[in-house]
């Protein structure tokens, strides 16, 4: 039943190709197609990434290539066994995607503060079947534990720029905040590879991972997302992320492979200097 439903749906999708989007015949055929969806159950196959994954039907028509180059680099970096940090979850696509990579010899933990977005990130990690590696922890990541404010989107709680602080979006919750060194020291599993991605605050989750980071710590390659439009609400400042970057030992680059201070809107790669050279290798950088 499930193989048959990933070919009607592939059947539908190259039709609606040919539709302009706003033609009424597609708006009736994606309004029955919706109604067949929710018979066959709350989840169908999605691709993205190059992989197919089970998410919610709210998120069939997610782009095949969303967030393309960030999730092959990812990919490639996964090995089975890996043990994966994913700070900032949303609705949980990385974490799944992790899950995929590292297997059940491996283990994946993801953070995402709001309600919301952690439930539809549980869900979809139960949907793909890999609840025995995976958990997703409903709390955000600063410098500090404790209770912060947290704004959402008073549309959508899985709204990507849901971000910690009071009045930045719809509404305002607080919730709990954990930091990367207090988990590792708590007894959970150090990360090899760690993603950050929390719209401005991404200073405050390093500040709160120098253990991890230190001579002779865990030191994970890092994917670290950068919003510098962000970072003042915070009271931070691009250069801020260059000098952690010099000062704990790494070296930032591009998704492309190329050396880059992180200070730009961009995603990087922060690299562990004494493991630049078999990390650029296994991504298949040369030189």
């Amino acid at each position: 039943m499930a193989g048959f439903g990933s070919r009607l749906t592939n059947l539908f999708r190259r039709a609606a190709r040919v539709l302009p989007t706003n033609s009424p015949l597609r708006q009736k055929a994606s309004a029955a197609w919706d109604r067949v969806l929710h018979l066959g159950g709350r989840h169908t196959d999605v691709p993205v990434g190059g992989r197919t994954v089970r998410l919610q039907i709210r998120f069939r028509r997610l782009d095949p290539n969303y967030e393309r180059e960030s999730i092959a680099l990812w990919g490639r970096l996964l090995a089975p066994g890996d043990v994966v940090w994913d700070v900032g979850s949303n609705f949980g696509l990385y974490t799944v995607l992790s899950g995929l990579a590292v297997g059940p010899t491996g283990r994946v933990v993801g953070w995402e503060p709001s309600p919301v977005a952690s439930a539809t990130a549980t869900d979809h990690v139960a949907a793909n079947k890999l609840s025995g590696w995976c958990v997703v922890r409903q709390a955000a990541v600063s410098d500090r534990p404790g209770v912060l404010p947290f704004s959402v989107s008073a549309s959508d709680g899985n709204d990507p720029t849901n971000r910690l602080g009071a009045g930045k979006m719809g509404t305002t919750i607080d919730v709990p905040v954990e930091t990367l060194d207090g988990v590792w020291q708590s007894g959970e599993k150090p990360p090899q590879h760690l993603k950050i991605d929390v719209e401005g605050a991404e200073v405050f989750a390093l500040r709160g991972a120098t253990k991890l980071f230190a001579p002779g710590g865990p030191r994970p390659t890092v994917l670290l997302a950068v919003h510098p439009m962000f970072l003042p609400e915070f009271g931070c400042d691009p250069r801020e992320l260059a000098e952690f970057v010099t000062r704990t030992g790494y070296t930032s680059f591009t998704t492309a492979g190329e050396p880059a201070a992180p200070t730009e809107y961009a995603e990087y790669l922060l690299m562990p200097d004494e493991q630049r050279e078999a990390v650029r290798r296994r991504l298949g950088w040369a030189g």
